[in-house]
């Protein structure tokens, strides 16, 4: 609950969820996305992507990158 101080000073109450967000945030930023999805708890790289995507830097085809490690990543791992 924001105190009354808090509101005079427009200081925002940040949470838990805030805190995953900006680790999540940091983590995309240096390029650990396979990292972030494991981390975060993701059971599909796409939607860590979706979620995060816009803090990849694509002055390249970085994001086309990510895709192709993705897909490989995926593609290596065994059927159960």
């Amino acid at each position: 609950m924001r105190t009354s101080t808090q509101r005079e000073a427009k200081v925002r109450q940040l949470g838990v969820h805030s805190l995953r967000h900006y680790f999540a945030s940091e983590l995309m930023e240096r390029g650990k996305y396979l990292e972030a999805q494991k981390l975060l708890g993701h059971h599909n790289a796409a939607f860590t992507i979706s979620q995060y995507g816009h803090f990849i830097d694509d002055d390249s085809n970085r994001l086309g990158d990510i895709a192709s490690e993705l897909a490989s990543s995926f593609m290596s791992k065994p059927i159960h």
